[in-house]
């Protein structure tokens, strides 16, 4: 997991702990500061291809972060 990946991640967590309900990749890519949401599409591509995330295609606010994306989440926040 990239250190933005990290970052990322962290921020739906937090989002999903705070409201009950995911973020969606315009509110993700706003928080960051981001222009366009290319960069965040392409950061969760990234993320669902390597396990770390899910969500249903076609379908918003469905982005969750999987065990294993939660355990590698730990592990950086440890190292840090």
């Amino acid at each position: 997991m990239t250190g933005p990946q990290a970052k990322i991640l962290g921020f739906i967590i937090d989002w999903i702990a705070s409201r009950g309900f995911p973020p969606t990749v315009r509110e993700i890519s706003k928080a960051f500061g981001w222009k366009t949401t290319a960069n965040v599409q392409q950061h969760i591509e990234r993320m669902q291809r390597d396990g770390i995330v899910t969500r249903q295609a076609g379908m918003a606010r469905t982005l969750r972060a999987t065990p294993a994306g939660l355990e590698q989440l730990e592990e950086l926040r440890q190292i840090a």
